[in-house]
């Protein structure tokens, strides 16, 4: 018995991921999070080009098949809270698999609106966020130029289950 039961916590670290470790994950923020709530952001990533910072927060975390969606804020480093239009520049973003050498589905991204209709400069929602198999990810925030030409990429670590 004592074997079996190693054998399975020797299977579990070689994976990587095991709910057995308690691992944490640094890109997660509770759902739910009220998106008023600008005390909960920080610049996660910070764009030097551009002296641009971003963060998110997911409005759904994806699980499995289903997609999830978030909403991605922009704002200049020396004014937080203040969100900004992006001038000559838009966002990306993409999921990558290092590992597996792969990515995802295309994350779809649109200026964020209020209750009426009017564009929130600098948030934006990215929908349809899907990772095609569980394990280790990439989400890769990126700006570009006008042409789509990647400027700068800022990475953050995911676990997808």
């Amino acid at each position: 018995m004592n074997s079996i039961i190693s054998v399975c916590l020797l299977s579990a670290a070689a994976c990587g991921y095991s709910p057995i470790f308690n691992h944490t994950d640094p890109v997660r923020i509770p759902e739910g999070v009220a998106i008023e709530n600008e005390n909960a952001l920080t610049c996660k990533m910070e764009f030097q080009s551009h002296t641009i910072c971003a963060d998110f927060i997911w409005l759904k975390e994806p699980r499995g098949s289903d997609e999830g969606s978030m909403k991605i804020y922009f704002w200049h480093k020396d004014q937080p809270g203040v969100f900004t239009a992006l001038e000559n520049i838009q966002p990306g973003v993409k999921l990558w698999m290092p590992d597996m050498g792969h990515g995802s589905q295309k994350v779809k991204l649109s200026e964020s609106k209020d209750a009426n209709g009017q564009t929130l400069p600098g948030v934006y929602d990215a929908t349809e966020v899907m990772f095609v198999m569980g394990g280790n990810w990439e989400i890769q925030f990126q700006l570009k130029d006008l042409s789509g030409n990647i400027l700068e990429v800022q990475k953050l670590p995911y676990h997808a289950h």
